[in-house]
């Protein structure tokens, strides 16, 4: 092999094979690195990638080289965001201080939900309408101004294979198109949760909607959210979802957050029933 011959080669191996030799940074960050270091550069150090903020509940994505920035005017936002955590644990503890005085009753029975439970005393008594019972009490941000309508709250926590025309005033505001529950000195660990329509055909079905819970009727943590371009294909149907275990609570609201088919702010729910289990006082069961 020529001289020549061997110096091509070597030059060819320092500019395009050597691991040590120095390139600029892949990503364009002005860096110059060793080719072998160039992935642990990217990984660790580089300024242009793009990462997520460190802190865990601020899903906000910049360069790496935007971090210091990114922590200063965010600053207002994490703490809000932090406060909004040490709320909901402080609801937790006060939560499982409370479950150890009480009695946990499960209601996962095939065709009884937790408001006939509560309406029938376990199944052992006819059925009295827990709303005028005083066992749980329903609210709604609107009131039930339709003519057209017969319903009123009482009618949302009768047997749930009744049917009825129940609906909102028309033209309310979306923050208040919805229905809660207040079980007093109960709490519920909803397990699932179902819907009537409050029309007789399919019209006026609501869409998108969600379940909340609530342990001081201020603080509302999400437990389901269903988007749907209709929830009701037919007049007085029913349908119900399974709701994923976050805790047990005082307060649960079913909530409008979208217009129904008809473009309306109306809600039209006839019935709403839970499963799930039931945190009953010692002091009322003994």
């Amino acid at each position: 092999v020529s001289t020549q011959s061997t110096w091509a080669m070597m030059d060819s191996h320092l500019t395009s094979e050597c691991p040590h030799r120095k390139i600029p940074c892949d990503m364009g960050c002005g860096s110059i690195v060793a080719a072998s270091e160039m992935s642990d550069h990217i990984e660790q150090v580089c300024s242009k990638v793009i990462v997520t903020c460190e802190f865990e509940h601020c899903q906000a994505k910049f360069e790496r080289g935007q971090l210091s920035q990114h922590l200063s005017t965010a600053m207002q936002d994490h703490v809000r965001a932090l406060c909004s955590v040490v709320r909901k644990q402080s609801q937790e503890i006060l939560l499982l201080k409370s479950l150890v005085s009480m009695k946990l009753e499960e209601i996962n029975y095939p065709g009884i939900g937790v408001f006939e439970w509560m309406a029938t005393q376990g199944g052992s008594k006819p059925f009295l309408n827990p709303h005028e019972a005083k066992l749980v009490k329903v609210n709604s941000g609107f009131s039930f101004l339709d003519p057209d309508a017969s319903g009123t709250v009482n009618e949302l926590v009768e047997k749930f294979d009744g049917c009825s025309t129940v609906c909102s005033a028309e033209d309310i505001p979306l923050g208040q198109a919805y229905i809660s529950f207040d079980f007093g000195s109960r709490k519920l660990m909803p397990t699932r949760v179902a819907l009537r329509h409050g029309f007789a055909s399919e019209s006026y079905s609501i869409t998108e909607w969600i379940l909340e819970g609530s342990m001081d009727d201020k603080t509302w943590i999400i437990l389901l959210e269903c988007k749907e371009d209709r929830v009701f294909n037919r007049g007085y149907a029913a349908r119900s979802w399974m709701v994923e275990g976050r805790g047990a609570f005082r307060y649960l609201r079913v909530k409008m957050v979208s217009s129904n088919t008809q473009g309306g702010s109306d809600m039209h729910i006839c019935r709403i029933e839970f499963h799930g289990t039931l945190c009953i006082p010692l002091k009322q069961t003994q």
